[in-house]
């Protein structure tokens, strides 16, 4: 090869930076396009499934065997903030699945639908009827697995219908709303008054908006969210993989969920602000909600990075409850709140475990 003379120098320096300048631009463009496009495609579930029941507020999802095994069947019951999918993420983060390989046949999963303005006058006693609803077409008898709000949610049903519950799971949880408290805690009891959550109901037109539900999340951790979410994006930008990741959530954490708003009102007021579910003076269809009937076997998963809920909150619930101690089981799992139940650690490390004691403590 001949040396390059020096007048071919400002073209080869004109060349490279051209050629770098495209390669900036196009680097550039899937970065915003990660971080700002706003993705129409809907949260998928993961593991083939089918709807074999559904109500007004809700979805029932049929995974594994059919109805006529004669396995109890799991239950897993999401939160109503963000799509009921995070329960069977992806292929390989998957609570569906893990608990299926793990011995369990009969999986469903409830799929909370977003409120509508037609919805706003439901309450929380409605909700609860809706799973109830869900528990005796399934035969009248289920294991419960309760993820975040679907945790509390369940444990109520756990305790107003300890018949109906064989087993179970507390996972990221809050029970105890005012101990070892974190942000979303201290916000709502001391912060905000019952005036700003009812303005926010009133601006959805009767129903809380899933958009500020997640701005409200994301104001917790305002640095992570806004700023080190993006530079880690720009960071990985030119890997498939991760933008592949990072897609995927944000599809799912942008799918807005709408709650009605008096259901959400009285959340707000009668757990967060007054902690009533520990207190002993929270009420169902006006029967006062005694946790102490809770006496089957009971798994409490916490999250060791977990901001939402903290470990305390759950835990707390141990001190209620009547299931013997040898059959309150605790798993504390090395992920943040959603993490508890769809990262790949806490579903390699934890929830194993936790499908093989549902099945020898039923047996």
């Amino acid at each position: 090869m001949q040396p390059m003379s020096w007048m071919e120098l400002p073209f080869k320096w004109m060349n490279d930076t051209m050629r770098w300048n495209i390669e900036q631009m196009e680097r550039n463009a899937r970065y915003w396009d990660a971080a700002l496009v706003r993705y129409t495609a809907k949260p998928s579930w993961a593991t083939d499934n089918q709807v074999v029941f559904e109500l007004p507020a809700l979805r029932l999802r049929q995974f594994g065997a059919d109805s006529s095994c004669d396995e109890i069947p799991t239950v897993i019951v999401a939160p109503q903030v963000n799509h009921s999918s995070i329960c069977d993420y992806s292929t390989d983060q998957s609570l569906v699945s893990t608990l299926m390989d793990h011995g369990l046949k009969r999986v469903y999963a409830v799929e909370w639908k977003s409120a509508t303005l037609a919805r706003s006058k439901e309450t929380l006693d409605d909700a609860l009827d809706y799973v109830l609803q869900c528990i005796d077409e399934l035969g009248g008898k289920v294991r419960l697995v309760g993820l975040c709000q679907g945790g509390w949610m369940s444990l109520i049903l756990a305790a107003v219908a300890p018949e109906k519950v064989e087993s179970l799971v507390l996972a990221a949880a809050p029970v105890d709303f005012h101990a070892d408290p974190g942000p979303v805690n201290i916000m709502a009891r001391y912060i905000y008054p019952m005036a700003f959550y009812k303005w926010l109901v009133m601006m959805g037109g009767g129903v809380m908006r899933g958009e500020l539900i997640s701005r409200g999340f994301d104001s917790m951790r305002p640095f992570e969210r806004y700023v080190l979410k993006y530079l880690d994006l720009y960071a990985n930008v030119d890997n498939e993989e991760y933008l592949k990741r990072f897609k995927r959530l944000d599809v799912w954490y942008g799918i807005p969920q709408n709650i009605p708003g008096l259901a959400y009102l009285r959340i707000v007021r009668e757990l967060f602000k007054e902690n009533r579910l520990v207190k002993g003076t929270f009420t169902y269809r006006d029967q006062t909600v005694d946790l102490s009937r809770v006496n089957m076997p009971t798994h409490l998963l916490t999250g060791a990075r977990d901001h939402i809920t903290k470990a305390g909150q759950l835990l707390a619930a141990a001190d209620h409850i009547s299931t013997p101690s040898e059959k309150c089981y605790t798993y504390e799992a090395d992920a943040g709140h959603v993490g508890v139940f769809m990262s790949k650690k806490a579903l390699k490390g934890v929830w194993p475990t936790v499908a093989q004691r549902i099945i020898e403590d039923g047996a």
